[in-house]
Formats: structure tokens, sequence, C-alpha cells
């Protein structure tokens, strides 16, 4: 009976957590009805003072309404929760506390209630990073509206880090964080980083709910449309000179010659946006809010995910060579080209029985440019790869190059038969350090014949004594 009273205080616990998750993500959405029904379901539960003061913290959530309700009410709570509480939630309480003496404009009181959520958010009861992020937020922007605009741009831009490391758990604190930087950005007359960064915030799933971040991105761009500076070139007069004799027969009727339009230059954060929204995130942002006079990039890498997650394609230009890749189903596809003309693709067969099997085969085809004498020389080469050995077969490549090589267990090379100028071949053969331990010249291929099923005769033999 004991063992099933503490397996129904778990459960009991368990299911009180997901009804705070619910009460948080409705409440990030400002969806003030679903709070207000989570956190009745909360208040009657009998649950420890931590989770009964997630309820009330909730429940003056619901009760405020966005500052429309009884804030009277609200405000009690609040308090109720701040001295009382335990938990994360009796910090928020104090951050939400501040808002009450901002509204009739005591920013001092407002600044002390900021400070001592974020002392209370460090403390071991409550260590609440989403209350350290909001808190520090509101610190600053009270220094932005008091004049001082540098000093809340090096307080919000320490707090970026911070704010993006508790986006995945919280991503509406992480925009609104953005909202605010790129309100003293505009403030500073950083009009077009404001402009970045607002288009971001506004570009979120949240943005719906947060009629505030559309009215920073309409202000920031009215700004950015105010400091514009158009330059209108006033248009040359057509000189024609006197002393040109024009033949009619040489005169042809005016054609409308269609201009060349310049190529689309792509935005690197659009792009991303929509070709990736679980990874590198982070990363993409980070490229956004930075001190750049315009956030337009050109594409030299970018990797195409596929509907599973999984990098099916990528495609990168660096150090004068262009990469492009592509895997789907049994093939992967590699192709790389240099600014000197030299070119290599190869096509790998990832199958799954090759897999399974340790038989990778690979084709792989090489272009190699001779600027002195204009002409290319090419290669191709078919490998097929076992768990221990690599078999590879070279055609159509330069004087000396081994048209068959046969690899050892850890890819230690042991057998080539190379092509001469005259003719002729040669075999060589190796040791288990890559030495060249024989040599045999050839003088056809009857010759090469018979040597070759001597020598699987003598290994199989071999391999059977061993």
């Amino acid at each position: 009976m004991l063992t099933n009273l503490f397996r129904s205080a778990d459960a009991l616990i368990e299911h009180a957590s997901r009804l705070v998750g619910m009460a948080e993500q409705a409440y990030f959405f400002r969806k003030m009805d679903a709070v207000d029904r989570v956190a009745d379901l909360l208040l009657k539960l009998p649950l420890p003072p931590k989770y009964l003061s997630a309820a009330v913290y909730f429940k003056a959530i619901s009760v405020a309404r966005l500052g429309t309700g009884d804030t009277a009410e609200a405000k009690s709570l609040f308090e109720r929760v701040a001295e009382h509480g335990a938990g994360p939630h009796k910090a928020r309480a104090f951050l939400a506390l501040g808002t009450f003496p901002g509204l009739d404009g005591d920013t001092d009181s407002e600044s002390r209630f900021y400070a001592e959520a974020a002392r209370a958010s460090l403390s071991s009861d409550c260590n609440d990073p989403f209350t350290v992020v909001h808190s520090r937020k509101m610190m600053a922007v009270l220094k932005g509206m008091d004049g001082d605009h540098r000093g809340s741009l090096n307080d919000l831009e320490g707090l970026l880090p911070l704010a993006r490391a508790i986006g995945a758990a919280y991503p509406q604190s992480f925009c609104d964080v953005l909202n605010s930087y790129a309100v003293e950005l505009a403030g500073a007359g950083r009009t077009q980083e404001a402009g970045n960064v607002s288009r971001i915030v506004v570009s979120s799933r949240f943005a719906s709910a947060y009629p505030e971040w559309h009215e920073t991105f309409q202000e920031v761009e009215e700004k950015r449309a105010a400091t514009t500076i158009a330059v209108v070139q006033p248009p040359t007069p057509a000189i024609t000179p006197s002393n040109v004799l024009h033949l009619p027969l040489g005169r042809t009727g005016a054609k409308s010659v269609k201009t060349k339009s310049r190529h689309q230059i792509l935005s690197y954060s659009e792009w991303k946006q929509r070709a990736d929204q679980t990874k590198m995130k982070q990363a993409w942002r980070d490229a956004v809010v930075t001190n750049e006079p315009d956030n337009v990039l050109r594409a030299e890498a970018f990797e195409v995910i596929g509907p599973d997650g999984e990098v099916r394609g990528s495609f990168r230009s660096a150090g004068g060579k262009t990469m492009l890749s592509m895997s789907g189903g049994k093939l992967s596809i590699g192709m790389v080209v240099a600014d000197d003309g030299t070119a290599e693709m190869g096509i790998i067969d990832r199958s799954e029985a090759a897999v399974a099997s340790g038989r990778e085969k690979r084709i792989s085809l090489g272009i190699h440019p001779d600027p002195e004498n204009g002409q290319c020389s090419t290669g191709l080469v078919v490998s097929a790869q076992r768990s221990d050995s690599r078999f590879e077969i070279a055609l159509d490549g330069p004087e000396e190059t081994p048209l068959i090589t046969l690899y050892g267990p850890k890819g230690r090379k042991r057998m080539q038969l190379l092509a001469l100028s005259n003719g002729k071949s040669v075999i060589r053969f190796y040791d288990r350090k890559e030495r060249m331990k024989t040599e045999l010249l050839v003088e056809d291929f009857n010759q090469i014949e018979s040597l070759m099923s001597s020598t699987k005769l003598r290994l199989s033999r071999s391999r059977a004594n061993s």
C-alpha cells in the first residue's frame, strides 16, 4: 500500500509538471483562457509548494489579462507568490511586480523589482534562467529610456548569448530580447541593423501574439526611409558630331535592346530559415545580428536538408575549388572542379547490401588539362572494396599509370600492373610495408594471364596451409 502511495505521488508530480509546461506555452502565445483553465486545475490538486506557487502565478497572469484585467487582484496574487512562494515562479513574481510601478512612471521602483528578480532567480531554490534574461533585459530597456542607448546596447549585446542559449526552451524570450535590441539600435541611429534584427523577430511563429513587435518593425522601417538619401543623376544630352556623314544604306531602324538584369542575390538568412528549422539555427541568427551595413550575402555554401533532417546535398566554393555532393537512395555522387580546369567525379554504391557485406563499389573519373600542349589527360578508376581489401582498375591514364592495383588489409598496396609506352607491361609486388620486392617485365597479355593465375594459385595454397 505504501508503494502504491509513492507511485501515486510520483504520477501526481509528473502530471503537475506537464500542466505547468502547458501553462507556459499558452502564456508564450498569450492564450489567457488556456492559462486560466490550467491554473484552476493546478489549484485543485494537492501539490507541493513549488507547484502551488506556479498555480497562483499563472492565475495572476490570467487575471491581469496583459494589463486589461483586474490589475489590483493580480498584483495581490503576485505579492503572495513573491513573499511565500517557492521555486522559479517566486522570482518571476518579482519580475511581474516590476511592471506595476512602471505603469505609473516610477522607474526607480520598477528597477528595484527587476534587480530583486535577478537576485532571486540565481538562488538555489529558484535557479531560473528565464527570469535572469528578462530581468536584465528590462534593466537595459530602462537604461535606454533614460537616453543611454549606448549603455543599453552594451547590456543587451552581453545578454544575447544567454538568451540564445535558453532559446531552445524559451524561443519567445530570445525574440523578445531581439525586439528590444532592435529598438535600441534604432535609437542609436543604426537603422539598417535594426531593420535586419526586427525582420527576424516579426518572422517568428510567436509574432502574431505580440503586436508590439510589429510596431517596432514599422517604426524602424519609417526611420530607415527617413534617413535614405535619394541621388538623381541629370540626363546627359546626346552629342552628335557635325562632321560625321550618315549613309542611308548603312542606317537601320532602332532596335530595342533588352538589358540584362543582374543575377538575384540570395539572402542567406531567409534561405536558412526556410531550409532548416532545426539545425544550425543559432549560427544563422549569429550571422544576422552583426554590425554589417547590409545582411545580404552571396550563397557560396549551402546544404539541402531532406524531410528526415539528413543532409542530402551540399554546395561549397572555397580555395579555388567548387564542390558539389548529392546522396539519395543507393548512390552518393561527388564532384570537385578547380579553377585550373581540373575536375574529378566519384560515384559510390551505398546500398544496404553493399554496406552490410562490407563491399563498396566506387567509380572515379578525373580530367587534368595540360596548358603546355593544350591537351587533357583523363583517368577512369573502378574500385571494389571489401572489408579487408580493395581492387582498382584504371583506364586511359598517362604513361605508367597503374592499370590494376590490389590493396590488402589496412589499405596497404600489395600488387600493381602498369602499362609502359613501348607496349609492354610491368607487374610489381610489394611487402607489408609497401616496399617493392619483385618487378616482372611482361611482353604480352598471355604472359600476364599465366602470371595472374599462378599468383592466385599460390595465394590460395598459402591461405589453405595457414
